[in-house]
């Protein structure tokens, strides 16, 4: 589990990427790195569960707006890779 240390801005679209290249777990918002957390090494662990975005049954976290154009990835991006899904929706007209 990573966050930020600032509050996301209210009323505003916020691009949010977290990546893990089995040593750290990095959180970027809008581009720019906000932490970064040393999670050792290895891949992350398998609980088993669904895959939950924007809440936490266990622990009752639940996000309070909208979330749009998610992306998964078999791998760690890049910042630039960030920055480039940041500029490009998923699905383009």
């Amino acid at each position: 589990v990573i966050s930020g240390k600032r509050k996301l801005p209210i009323g505003k679209w916020v691009h949010i990427a977290s990546t893990f290249d089995g040593r750290w777990q990095k959180l970027y918002i809008n581009g720019v790195q906000a932490s970064a957390s040393w999670a050792g090494n290895g891949l992350p662990r398998r609980s088993g569960r669904e895959l939950r975005i924007g809440g936490n049954r266990y622990w009752g976290d639940f996000f309070q707006g909208c979330i749009d154009d998610v992306r998964i990835y078999n791998r760690a991006l890049s910042k630039d890779e960030i920055i480039k899904d940041l500029n490009i929706p998923v699905f383009a007209n």
